[in-house]
């Protein structure tokens, strides 16, 4: 499943992570950690399936004061180059809502491989950040999509 995210600590024993590979389709997954009293269950709480979506989540997550999940994937969304999705539950089941698609024009960025980050620019992620049109990219979206 190849996870390459920094662990989300949610609270409470709960953790949040992404896989680059994975699910049905292979195109990755969010998953859920639940820890206690020295050992961990696993859940997939989202796959990818590569399409409209995205695919290939590379950094990891952020959670909003509502318990909405905020992530970006590598490639997938309406052009292909890679989405900016929120994952939010209701009644045990969660569903993906792709906020934004990169790559609609040449000069849009594209394939984010960087983490997410709050409105300040220092809570960034620890995820790799390769590009730092990539890193801007993302914290611009986040500071858009979570305040």
């Amino acid at each position: 499943m190849n996870p390459h995210s920094v662990l989300l600590d949610g609270g409470g024993g709960v953790f949040y992570g992404t896989t680059y590979y994975g699910g049905s389709d292979s195109s990755g997954t969010v998953y859920e950690l639940t820890c206690s009293g020295g050992s961990c269950s696993e859940s997939v709480i989202y796959t990818f399936t590569g399409g409209s979506d995205g695919s290939n989540p590379h950094a990891g997550l952020i959670m909003d004061s509502n318990g909405a999940l905020y992530g970006t994937t590598v490639f997938g969304g309406a052009n292909s180059k890679g989405t900016v999705y929120k994952l939010v539950e209701s009644g045990g089941s969660w569903t993906e809502t792709v906020l934004y698609s990169f790559g609609a024009s040449s000069s849009d960025a594209a394939i984010a491989l960087a983490g997410w980050c709050s409105a300040a620019p220092k809570a960034c992620s620890t995820g790799p950040l390769p590009r730092e049109a990539d890193r801007r990219a993302a914290c611009m979206a986040a500071a858009r999509f979570t305040n």
